[in-house]
C-alpha cells in the first residue's frame, strides 16, 4: 500500500528537477570571449598643434579563439577625423585566428601648450568595440609586440615612448538593446599613446631669435660711448639714427640756413675746449 505513494513522490521530484534544469541553464552567465589586440606604427607625421591633429600609419592585429570574431571588422576609432584601411588578412595560427590590417589616418588631439616650447604630448588613438558589448567580447592589449618602428621620425619632435592599454567604456544608455535592463552598456576599449617631446633647442631658437637680435643691438648701443651730438651719435651707433628725428623747429632752421640750438651748443662746446 505504501509503494504507490513512494512512486508518486519520486515522480513529482523528477518533474521538479526537469522544470528547474532550464532555469539553471538560462541563469548561467555566458563566458565572454577575449581577443588580443596590438599595433605597430610605421609612420607618425604632420603633428599640428594649431589644427589639433596628427597623422599616423600603422599595422593593427587581433588574435581570437574563434574565426567568427574579428574585432578589426567591428571596432571604431573614436578620435579619427578620417581613416583609410586595407591589406586585410585572416589566418589560422597556433589554433587561433590572427587578423591583420593596415591603417592610415588623421586623428584629433587636444594639445597642452602650457610648457611650449618645452611641451610633452601624449598622442592618443582611441579604439572601442562598436557591436558586441563586454558580455560577449573583451580586449587584451598585446603590449609586448606593439610599439614604434625604430625608423619612425616626426619632424620637429622626438618620439620617446609608446603604450597601449585595454579597458571598458561605460555608456549611460542601452542603445535600445532589450537584454540590458539597467540603463547602461559596457564596451571593450583600447587606448594607444605615442609620447612625443618637442625638439626643444631648434624651436626655442626660432621662437626667440628676433628678440635676441634686438637685445644684442640694444646692448651694443649702450656699450658705446655715445656723444650727445647727432652727427657723432650716428657715426658711433648705427642703430641710433632711428632713436631721434629732428623736430619741426629744427627742420625750419635747417631750411632757412639758421643754426639750430643743438648746433649752437655744439659750437660753444668746441670753443670752450679750444680755449
Amino acid at each position: 500500500m505504501k509503494f504507490p505513494h513512494r512512486a508518486l513522490a519520486l515522480a513529482i521530484l523528477g518533474l521538479l528537477m526537469l522544470a528547474a534544469a532550464p532555469v539553471r541553464a538560462l541563469a548561467a552567465p555566458t563566458q565572454a570571449i577575449t581577443c588580443r589586440l596590438g599595433a605597430w606604427f610605421v609612420s607618425v607625421h604632420d603633428i599640428n598643434a594649431a589644427e589639433g591633429t596628427f597623422k599616423a600609419d600603422f599595422w593593427m592585429w587581433s588574435v581570437c579563439p574563434e574565426r567568427e570574431l574579428n574585432p578589426l571588422e567591428s571596432l571604431e576609432f573614436l578620435n579619427a577625423a578620417e581613416t583609410e584601411e586595407g591589406l586585410d588578412a585572416t589566418l589560422q595560427r597556433g589554433g587561433k585566428w590572427w587578423s591583420t590590417r593596415k591603417i592610415s589616418g588623421v586623428f584629433r588631439q587636444d594639445f597642452d601648450l602650457q610648457n611650449y616650447p618645452f611641451d610633452r604630448q601624449a598622442l592618443e588613438i582611441l579604439v572601442e568595440e562598436a557591436v558586441l558589448d563586454e558580455r560577449s567580447l573583451r580586449y587584451v592589449a598585446d603590449s609586448r609586440n606593439s610599439g614604434l618602428d625604430p625608423g619612425v621620425k616626426a619632424p620637429g619632435w622626438r618620439l620617446t615612448g609608446f603604450r597601449n592599454t585595454a579597458g571598458v567604456a561605460m555608456h549611460p544608455t542601452t542603445f535600445g538593446d532589450p537584454s540590458l535592463p539597467d540603463g547602461a552598456s559596457y564596451y571593450a576599449t583600447l587606448r594607444m599613446e605615442i609620447v612625443a617631446n618637442r625638439a626643444r633647442l631648434g624651436n626655442f631658437v626660432k621662437a626667440t631669435f628676433v628678440l635676441y637680435i634686438a637685445a644684442i643691438l640694444g646692448l651694443m648701443c649702450l656699450a658705446l660711448d655715445v656723444v650727445d651730438t647727432r652727427a657723432s651719435t650716428h657715426r658711433r651707433c648705427p642703430c641710433a639714427q632711428f632713436a631721434r628725428w629732428p623736430t619741426s623747429a629744427e627742420r625750419r632752421h635747417q631750411e632757412a640756413g639758421v643754426p639750430s640750438s643743438r648746433a649752437r651748443r655744439r659750437r660753444e662746446g668746441q670753443r670752450h675746449s679750444v680755449s
